[in-house]
């Protein structure tokens, strides 16, 4: 089935603004018509995928493109859960802050996206032993 009477139609401000809850959680590197951009060639990383690992506790080697168990550095409310919300924000904050992104112009940016937006749904947790 191709399509559905029940199908949502989405504008090109859905994945910023709306709250409209869904079983699907969407991430993206950037806007329509955006490229997102990193030094992969070099790092091993886009700068996307960098913030997002850094984010949900793993630190990246940038020189041999592999990663070790960290923090949750996404976890702004330190519950030891990073929900899709929290990974956005820290993403959003973090990627344009890149040193190794400083140098793009206005035009050259690339912005995150989320849908829906504000969501709570955990992306990942720290297991404790108890």
């Amino acid at each position: 089935k191709l399509a559905s009477s029940k199908a949502t139609n989405f504008s090109s401000k859905a994945l910023t603004t709306s709250s409209v809850k869904s079983k699907y959680k969407i991430l993206t590197a950037s806007e329509s018509l955006e490229y997102s951009s990193g030094s992969a060639d070099t790092t091993g990383f886009g700068w996307f995928t960098k913030w997002v690992a850094t984010g949900i506790g793993r630190v990246p080697n940038l020189e041999t493109g592999s990663s070790t168990a960290g923090n949750l550095e996404a976890d702004a409310n330190n519950d030891k859960v990073v929900s899709l919300k929290e990974l956005y924000n820290y993403v959003s904050v973090n990627l344009p802050t890149d040193t190794e992104y400083a140098w793009w112009d206005p035009i050259g940016q690339q912005h995150t996206q989320v849908w829906p937006a504000n969501d709570n749904f955990p992306v990942i947790n720290e297991y404790v032993a108890g």
